[in-house]
């Protein structure tokens, strides 16, 4: 193995060990809290472009299942673990994470002290890092750093190029793709036609279908950069029912008029904690986001239905008369969240 290095936008930086054929990866730094998931990280388009620091210790001890992926490509630019497990005890297990990371070109840097990792971020927030063999000079750092744009709309490398359908339910949807996660694909396709088509669609191809319904799904980055997107959406507000998960819900607010904010560190892990304000009951969820909306104005018609525990935080919002839902986490496959789309879907076909 070779030395390798974390090196952040304001100079701190870290050693460890490098195990990967990339010489060096520049990404937005940020850290998940769970004891699994890394196949569901490293595959999730919303986590495009990060460099990822895993807070629990041992990472590949299960290996590589192909059931744990979550879409077909690799999203992350970087990883940072304390322990890269090099063998892995799982009966689905087709290979290790070390053997998965080398063909698949992935920066892992290890043997370092993650947990002082996580704190400086929480502490100073997320920043612009890159991850090195080379332990670079001020001047050279400062250059890089200067040509990477955070706020790029990154949605362009994960949307889809062209409409496709799957499933054969008794509701029509249109699911606009900002980096659809497969878990969610399925779920829709088990109830529903969805037509999948690319981000920047307009409302009159999206209306020409002739959907029950919209689905915007999550995606990576920050919303702000999707004008097209977010101007569609809001021609079809009170039209049809739509719902929005992550970055989905960040253009459907965005949409309805609401003001969106980096949050300093984010959310991102399988133990967030959330507040139904409806069933008054909380729930742990899963989060992958760096933005979210602030409740300047509330009109009348919108409720929050879910806020973060942690941090208060909206993480999802309902109307009954716009017959939309958004929602700042994944809902599982048994959510109630579906039904309620599902309750919209079917007042939008009587």
């Amino acid at each position: 193995m070779r030395n390798g290095y974390l090196i952040l936008e304001d100079g701190k930086f870290w050693k460890g060990f490098i195990s990967s054929v990339n010489k060096e990866v520049l990404g937005e730094i940020v850290f998940y809290t769970g004891v699994v998931g890394y196949q569901e990280v490293i595959t999730d388009p919303s986590y495009y472009g990060k460099i990822v620091v895993m807070t629990y210790p041992h990472i590949g001890n299960y290996g590589i299942n192909p059931a744990g992926f979550v879409s077909k490509n690799i999203c992350i630019k970087g990883l940072v673990v304390k322990e890269l497990s090099k063998i892995s005890t799982n009966w689905a297990s087709i290979k290790n994470f070390l053997e998965f990371s080398q063909e698949n070109g992935i920066f892992v840097l290890e043997n370092v002290d993650t947990q002082e990792i996580t704190s400086y971020i929480r502490e100073n927030g997320v920043k612009k890092a890159i991850l090195t063999i080379e332990k670079l000079n001020k001047n050279a750092l400062s250059k890089k750093f200067e040509l990477f744009d955070t706020e790029e709309d990154k949605v362009k490398y994960v949307s889809c190029k062209s409409p496709y359908k799957v499933g054969n339910g008794s509701f029509k949807i249109v699911a606009i793709d900002l980096g659809i996660l497969e878990p969610h694909l399925n779920i829709l396709s088990n109830f529903s036609e969805v037509i999948v088509v690319p981000y920047e669609i307009t409302s009159e191809e999206i209306l020409s279908y002739k959907p029950d319904g919209i689905f915007i799904s999550s995606g990576p980055g920050s919303p702000l950069p999707l004008e097209k997107t977010i101007n569609e959406v809001k021609k079809i507000i009170g039209k049809k029912p739509i719902f929005g998960i992550g970055l989905g819900m960040l253009v459907l607010s965005l949409s309805l008029g609401f003001n969106v904010f980096k949050m300093k560190t984010g959310h991102y892990g399988i133990n967030q904690p959330v507040k139904d304000l409806i069933k008054r009951k909380n729930r742990i969820t899963t989060q992958a986001h760096l933005y979210n909306f602030s409740l300047d104005f509330l009109e009348k018609e919108i409720n929050v239905w879910f806020t973060n525990i942690n941090d208060s935080t909206v993480e999802g919002i309902v109307s009954e008369d716009f017959k939309i839902i958004g929602v700042n986490f994944y809902p599982t496959q048994d959510d109630d969240i579906w039904i309620k789309f599902k309750e919209f879907l079917n007042a939008e076909k009587k």
